[in-house]
């Protein structure tokens, strides 16, 4: 049997999600199409706006077979960490064929090409990195900048100039798109990497024009009250199940954590906020020399900022030390990440190898490929805890849960009573 996957968020899930379902069911021929799916927790640094249950259930009812949860490491972690531990667990189950994404390009031979420059990180590249970075660069610009004044840019195999390269890498699809091409090569990964190019509004465009909006435009709309607004921008299955879900529960939003995360940043001295993943020297300093001026995670977000870092790159670094997300994992851990396939715990670790399902379709035929050919097993609780050690995916889990039934005055559900989702899938 041949098998598709994504690797997405659905925060929310809208039409051009299930456009891109669609093509990808179309294009591909695929038996079966797996979704690697973010928890509670997204690459924004930020909540999801609904819990990862009722996105999952969304994915299944417009064409999904099988979705499993992305580690919260991983979820919240730059493009780099987020699709490398994406793939890694794709390429673990030794199932999946083809791994598509959508892209603000739509030719795949570009993503291939620009992976391939960086994955070589030649002496000029670096170099110019280096230069970026020491001129205040954000990161991503700093790597565009290398990439694009490289002579390898001017190879037969891409077609554009020095501008060209600078728009592609400036596109927050592209930029992903170009990390799992990278994934997909350093693991030698038999998996094709395949891209569908996007429809309608861009990435973070808040504005809504005709059928096709941003999931940040319809985040906009739950946020002022008016999610009745999104029906059109949804498919109906999707937003009715999202309607029955506000009335029952409630969105979730990163300033709904904000006395949470000012407790955290208390509590803490410099050493120990420098042992959180991605927490700079510079950054813990920031967080210091601020902390008196804290009024919510956004506006002190938007405070610490700087010059040569994104805001989104300060979101995740408060998230991670919100959910106590440490380099290498927490000591009582054994050092690493209980949970994680994609943990990068040291060769010879007895940590087991898993994927939590989030909602599974009729697709026994695939889970029984996973089981024959796979290098991980699939659970339907989020994580084996040995010896009452730390497990960073329940606790985040747990927490957003927390702060989800405070908000909304319905009791809290611990996550070893959540069940998967298990239904057919429909086409929208």
């Amino acid at each position: 049997m041949k098998t598709a996957a994504v690797i997405a968020e659905f925060n929310p899930f809208h039409n051009g999600h299930a456009f891109f379902l669609n093509e990808v069911r179309e294009r591909s021929q695929a038996d079966a199409l797996v979704v690697i799916m973010s928890g509670d927790f997204v690459q924004r640094g930020e909540p999801a706006v609904f819990d990862k249950y009722v996105r999952a259930e969304a994915a299944l009812m417009c064409g999904a077979d099988l979705v499993l949860e992305l580690p919260v490491r991983y979820a919240c972690a730059d493009a780099g960490g987020f699709a490398g531990g994406a793939v890694r667990l794709l390429d673990a189950l030794g199932a999946v064929d083809e791994l598509w994404f959508g892209s603000e390009s739509g030719d795949i031979r570009t993503f291939e090409n620009i992976a391939a420059a960086l994955s070589s990180e030649s002496d000029f590249f670096k170099r110019r990195l280096s230069e970026g970075l020491k001129e205040g660069m954000p990161y991503p610009k700093a790597r565009a900048l290398a990439v694009a004044d490289s002579p390898a840019h001017e190879s037969e195999f891409f077609e554009g100039d020095r501008k060209d390269i600078l728009s592609f890498l400036e596109s927050p699809n592209n930029i992903l798109g170009i990390e799992y091409c990278i994934a997909l090569k350093k693991l030698s990964s038999a998996i094709r990497p395949l891209t569908v190019k996007r429809v309608g509004s861009g990435h973070n465009d808040e504005k809504i024009s005709g059928a096709h909006a941003s999931a940040s435009a319809i985040r906009k709309l739950i946020s002022d009250g008016h999610f009745a607004d999104a029906m059109p921008l949804m498919p109906g299955n999707a937003f009715e199940l999202f309607s029955r879900y506000l009335k029952d529960s409630g969105p979730v939003f990163a300033d709904d954590f904000s006395m949470m995360l000012k407790y955290k940043l208390m509590s803490c001295g410099i050493p120990e906020l420098t042992s959180f993943s991605g927490v700079s020297e510079d950054l813990t300093l920031r967080i210091r020399n601020e902390l008196n001026a804290f009024r919510s995670f956004s506006q002190f977000a938007d405070l610490i900022k700087a010059r040569s870092m994104t805001r989104t790159h300060v979101n995740r670094a408060l998230l991670r030390i919100l959910l106590d997300i440490r380099r290498g994992g927490r000591p009582d851990a054994g050092g690493c990440p209980v949970n994680s396939i994609a943990s990068g715990c040291p060769a010879g670790s007895d940590t087991a190898g898993f994927a939590h399902i989030l909602a599974m379709g009729n697709c026994g035929k695939l889970l029984s490929k996973i089981k024959e050919k796979g290098s991980i097993s699939l659970c339907s609780t989020p994580s084996v805890i040995k010896d009452g050690s730390y497990d960073e995916d329940l606790f985040a889990s747990n927490l957003y849960e927390s702060v989800r039934a405070f908000k909304s005055g319905t009791p809290f559900v611990h996550e070893f009573k959540r069940r998967l989702i298990v239904t057919a899938p429909e086409q929208p």
